[in-house]
């Protein structure tokens, strides 16, 4: 077994274009990424990272014609942090556990053949063939090119904005605009006015709740926000997955508004994307489900009613979901409370993969129950996840 750290740089950084690339990357993005990595891997304070962080972003997410709203999205999102901006004091950082889900799903989907196929056979099925977007005689029937830069792409949006609804997830002891008011600091949406929950999901015509409502299905987000906000839960006004998840489709759209609805198109900085409105409907609406469920169960009471206590996950169904929550609860390390020394963690915990199974060594023992009580609920993966104690 092996450090979580010590697998990173042994894996992803030694093999970049196998983990975080497809195999054609430019050699410098390949170079640069491996930079970036080792030095955040190597900080012994979270602040030596925050650069590193921001460069690492923008960096995997160039490729997509996103980095302008993602970079822009976490960067305003890494400020409101270090400002010290929310209201609890003991409130733990986030911006550097972002690409550490974005590493340790990287690691688990190419080291898992279980998560694999789950993940390919999803793509699959919520992607669709865009006739227009053709170059070099390849159709572009996933975003990214191929079945593995559809998962880049939608890995890639998922684990670096899945957590972006923290900026708007009230404290009661908050005045509710507050929240609002930090979101419209975030570059893309200045002068978008919004001052509520109906302002965030109504864009033009489009209410992205009913959109994003329409492919989860089984829960009535409706009625889920609106006992969240009625019955706050743990001091919260809303699920900041939930929050998240309208945040990421609104940026989406409002991105995919300024583009001539064409197929290919070239950005400033060179790059060449399938930019089709299809997109918004496959690729950028799984990836809003996918931020969306990865807090859901936390609220108990108004998941249970608004789902009818009724509502399952499935392990191919919610692929990408999976992998989300399993990386996002497994992420335990180099989250300083803010108002702390922020020193990071020299030893983690150990990992190994097996056949059937990911094997976990001098795990926190307090988060066991918890992970092996959410990996259940998927189907197929009640096993997945173990713990060896000592």
């Amino acid at each position: 077994m092996k450090d979580i750290k010590k697998y990173y740089l042994k894996n992803i950084a030694d093999s970049p274009d196998k983990f975080a690339f497809e195999n054609n990357s430019p050699t410098d993005d390949l170079r640069d990424f491996k930079r970036y990595l080792k030095a955040i891997l190597d900080a012994e304070k979270e602040t030596e990272t925050r650069s590193w962080v921001k460069d690492l972003i923008q960096l995997v997410v160039k490729y997509h014609g996103k980095d302008v709203i993602v970079g822009g999205a976490t960067e305003a999102f890494q400020m409101i942090e270090i400002q010290r901006m929310y209201s609890r004091s003991k409130q733990r950082l986030h911006y550097l556990h972002l690409p550490n889900v974005f590493l340790l799903g990287l690691l688990i989907f190419n080291k898992s053949s279980v998560i694999r196929k789950k993940v390919y056979k999803e793509i699959k099925r919520t992607s669709k063939k865009i006739e227009d977007c053709q170059e070099n005689g390849l159709t572009y029937k996933y975003s990214g090119g191929s079945l593995k830069g559809e998962f880049l792409f939608r890995w890639r949006l998922a684990s670096l904005c899945h957590d972006l609804g923290y900026i708007i997830s009230l404290d009661k002891r908050m005045v509710p605009t507050e929240g609002f008011a930090k979101l419209n600091e975030i570059p893309f949406f200045n002068g978008a006015n919004i001052n509520s929950i109906e302002d965030m999901y109504m864009f033009g015509n489009h209410n992205l709740l009913k959109i994003l409502n329409s492919t989860i299905q089984r829960i009535d987000l409706e009625t889920y926000i609106k006992i969240q906000r009625k019955y706050p839960f743990e001091g919260n006004y809303y699920d900041h997955g939930m929050m998240g998840a309208l945040i990421f489709l609104r940026f989406m759209y409002g991105l995919f508004e300024a583009f001539p609805d064409q197929g290919i198109v070239t950005l400033t900085n060179g790059t060449r994307i399938c930019a089709n409105k299809i997109l918004l409907k496959t690729s950028i609406l799984q990836v809003a489900k996918a931020i969306a469920l990865h807090n859901i169960e936390k609220h108990n009471d108004a998941f249970d009613i608004a789902s009818g206590g009724s509502f399952k996950f499935y392990s191919d169904r919610d692929a990408l979901s999976c992998l989300l929550k399993i990386s996002d609860m497994l992420q335990e390390w180099d989250k300083p409370r803010i108002g702390s020394s922020g020193i990071l963690c020299k030893k983690t915990f150990n990992i190994e993969f097996r056949k059937n199974h990911l094997l976990l060594k001098d795990f926190p023992v307090g988060n066991i129950c918890e992970i092996q009580e959410t990996v259940s609920r998927f189907s197929g993966l009640k096993k997945y996840v173990r713990f060896k104690i000592n």
